[in-house]
């Protein structure tokens, strides 16, 4: 035990890092810091790399920037320094730590003006420092302090920002006669990403010191210097117990910290850390978990809610490497207005107990050591981890919807809004004002183009079944006109009666085939390309069909002794629609519709109904129209209208229910002519 005078500070950080002002209470790595300061020399860049939980941030925060502040590099005491983390807008980070220590009396135009002019131009930060230094002699510096360098790969969410931060960066250091130095602290898993864009690579490369682990003495320094220091004394063997507990485990720093903590404040009546607290503390291993479960059972049921919550928005799954902590706003943790007050008194509770950091209206885990150390916690992060995803998706996003002005553009759609819409049906509590109002809007967009959607495609099937019913109208009154035609011919040609009959039926169906066949194929052209195919094969169909309508008509009345007028119409429609859709299936629909005979018996059905009506509308038309109007042409128009009515049933049909890319694309062809 030391003969210091006994003072009521604790010299330990728990789960905190060591910033410059603890400087006093930081043992264990002078060679450390001697190593850093040499490798500044020469260079104005220096990446302090090591894994989580070996101390890289406390050796540069407290070790680092007061020898610095000393003096150990020519002018370092004159120099300027600045400290951030990048966060989700490094970018901004940079300007506010700019701002905050400018002589300007409008520090938030001054941030704002500097954040536009770096974001436009990779020197704008050479250039600014320059000015804020130009009455300074050359060597003076102005050294950034970038800590956890890793967030501009877990939080920063524009690639963009991130390559102009990281260019911004890499310019000031190396331009001749800059007077910028950078040091930034990252954790080495994320190396990897880092090597994504080149130039930070290359500067990686050359310019990086790794922080090892300390040693037994070391450790022995940081946990029995900091205690002498303020007249605390410690029983006989703690300390050998303690360093036998850690062994040669990486990243067990903040759990050493956090258990001399607990030992600091359960010291006994004599100012004495005792084996017999370190034991019921649970060890080096058990003691944060044991605390935090301690602290998490003493909240009541809503409290522990509350808490939840918290601790999971405070925390970013990783995706190839390990979980990390991320900060949030005030604001955004608190989920609902009315639990305004139990937020803020849940944070206050966790504060108190060292598990979160808070500062200008942001909470943090207080060290990334919480994740990995406390089970209760790293299991609610692994029962949900893409639910967890998903949530940090929303709130990025309407992050960004709330910075843009509330930009459409930026709203959630197809697969993604369908994983937030099932992910909110059971986390719904868990979103906040905004991210409440950001995805009920995503939501409300859907809804409206989806009701745009079906009006589009109501206009484009109500345009297709027009198209067909025209060309229908145009093809019936061309075909008949042209068989009277041929009609006329033949019998001034043939002067056989059933050679007459025969000939004028096979030309008839051929023309009638033709002009049908024409007007299938130009509807249906996307789908099949060959007109003169699809042409001659519905001319050669609906010649058969116009053959063999009499011959069914008379075979019918010669076998069943019965008077066939009246279903000649069913007769001949059912022939001539088999006879038509045949073409339609094979050619076109074989893929689409697998069953021919469903489909065949529906435009039989259809040119049938179509046969029937056609003669009593004609027979309604004649009663009103002058005499000789509904008649050749005109009656040929009646039928094609009808007909093309009927038959472009079974089109809009598939036009609504499409099984292959190509009806779909059908269909969107079909809404994009229709709403030019």
């Amino acid at each position: 035990m030391s003969d210091a005078p006994f003072v009521v500070q604790c010299p330990y950080r728990g789960l905190n890092v060591f910033e410059e002002e603890h400087s006093r209470f930081f043992f264990g790595r002078d060679a450390t810091i001697q190593h850093l300061i040499e490798w500044l020399r020469p260079t104005r860049f220096l990446a302090v790399l090591g894994p989580s939980g070996n101390g890289k941030s406390s050796v540069v925060r407290a070790g680092l920037l007061p020898r610095l502040r000393s003096g150990a590099l020519p002018l370092s005491n004159q120099w300027r320094y600045r400290v951030f983390k990048p966060g989700s807008c490094p970018i901004e980070e940079l300007a506010l730590s700019l701002a905050v220590q400018t002589d300007t009396t409008d520090r938030t135009e001054y941030a704002l003006r500097l954040g536009r002019n770096l974001k436009t131009d990779e020197r704008a930060l050479h250039i600014e420092i320059r000015l804020q230094l130009s009455n300074q002699p050359p060597d003076v510096r102005c050294c950034f302090v970038v800590d956890q360098f890793e967030e501009v790969f877990t939080l920063c969410q524009e690639r963009a920002e991130r390559e102009r931060f990281v260019d911004l960066l890499r310019y000031a250091v190396t331009v001749t006669g800059g007077q910028t130095v950078v040091v930034l602290a990252m954790r080495t898993d994320f190396l990897s990403r880092a090597a994504e864009y080149s130039p930070l690579a290359e500067l990686l490369s050359s310019h990086q010191f790794l922080v090892s682990s300390m040693d037994a003495e070391a450790l022995r320094q940081a946990i029995e210097e900091p205690a002498r220091l303020v007249g605390l004394g410690w029983d006989e063997g703690l300390v050998d117990m303690i360093l036998n507990d850690i062994g040669n485990e990486p990243g067990m720093l903040p759990l050493l910290e956090d258990t001399m903590s607990q030992l600091w404040e359960k010291r006994s009546d004599k100012n004495v850390m005792t084996i017999s607290a370190y034991r019921a503390s649970g060890g080096v291993r058990g003691a944060l978990a044991q605390r935090a479960d301690i602290l998490f059972m003493s909240l009541t049921t809503v409290q522990q809610q509350i808490a939840r919550r918290i601790l999971l928005r405070l925390a970013q799954p990783g995706e190839g490497t390990a979980d990390t902590r991320r900060r949030a706003s005030l604001q955004e943790l608190e989920t609902r207005a009315e639990d305004s007050e139990a937020v803020k008194t849940v944070i206050q509770i966790l504060t108190d107990a060292r598990l979160l950091v808070t500062e200008e209206q942001q909470v943090d885990i207080a060290h990334e050591a919480l994740i990995r150390g406390w089970p209760r916690l790293r299991q609610w992060i692994d029962d949900d981890r893409s639910g967890l995803r998903i949530h940090r998706r929303i709130t990025e996003s309407a992050e960004e919807w709330r910075r843009l002005n509330r930009d459409a553009s930026l709203l959630l759609r197809g697969a993604l809004l369908a994983h937030v819409q099932e992910w909110c049906v059971h986390h719904e509590r868990d979103l906040n004002a905004l991210e409440g109002e950001f995805v009920d809007t995503s939501v409300k967009l859907k809804i409206r183009e989806q009701e745009a959607e079906k009006l589009n495609q109501l206009r484009a099937e109500l345009g297709m079944w027009v198209e067909w019913t025209i060309l229908t109208i145009v093809g019936m009154t061309v075909g008949v006109s042209v068989n009277m035609v041929v009609a006329n011919s033949v019998k001034r040609a043939v002067s056989n009666a059933w050679a007459e009959a025969v000939l004028v039926l096979v030309m008839s169906g051929a023309v009638l085939g033709t002009v049908f066949g024409f007007a299938q194929w130009f509807v249906l052209r996307k789908q099949f390309k060959h007109a003169a195919v699809w042409v001659l094969s519905t001319a050669v169909a609906v010649s058969v069909g116009m053959t063999l309508v009499p011959i069914v008509i008379l075979g019918l009345a010669y076998a069943s002794n019965i008077n066939v007028v009246g279903i000649d119409y069913v007769v001949s429609g059912a022939i001539l629609g088999v006879v038509f859709g045949l073409p339609q299936w094979w050619f076109v629909l074989r893929k689409q519709f697998k069953r021919a005979a469903v489909w065949l018996l529906a435009t039989a059905v259809a040119v049938s109904a179509g046969m029937m009506v056609a003669p009593g509308v004609i027979r309604a038309l004649r009663l009103f129209a002058e005499p000789g109007i509904v008649s050749g042409a005109g009656i040929a128009a009646v039928f094609g209208t009808i007909l093309g009515i009927i038959t472009g049933l079974p089109l809009i049909w598939l036009l609504r229910h499409p099984k292959s890319e190509t009806w779909k694309g059908s269909r969107t062809d079909f809404q994009s002519r229709s709403v030019r």
